[in-house]
């Protein structure tokens, strides 16, 4: 019984070290458009720090939605002043 569990453990170890300690070399692609997605919902404070700070980013086209899920709050009228922004 201990030899079985021996070779299995052996087979893992040897099977799953590729993928553990391998690291992949992956650039990122910044010629492909993004689209980065915003749920809120009263979050009119956060937004005012958010947004702005995802519109420096450097990635060549990309575009930010923010969808309002019926915030309470003063969060339509903060977007209403970013949009042309």
């Amino acid at each position: 019984m201990a030899g079985a569990l021996f070779v299995l453990l052996v087979y893992h170890v040897a099977m799953f070290a590729r993928l553990a300690f391998r690291k992949p070399q992956v650039e990122p692609d910044r010629e492909r458009p993004i689209s980065v997605v915003i749920c809120a919902r009263n979050e009119a404070r956060t937004l005012e720090e958010l947004v702005p700070m995802l519109m420096q980013q450097d990635h060549r086209e990309f575009e930010v939605v923010v969808v309002n899920d019926r915030s309470e709050d003063d969060t339509w009228e903060i977007l209403q002043w970013m949009k042309p922004q």
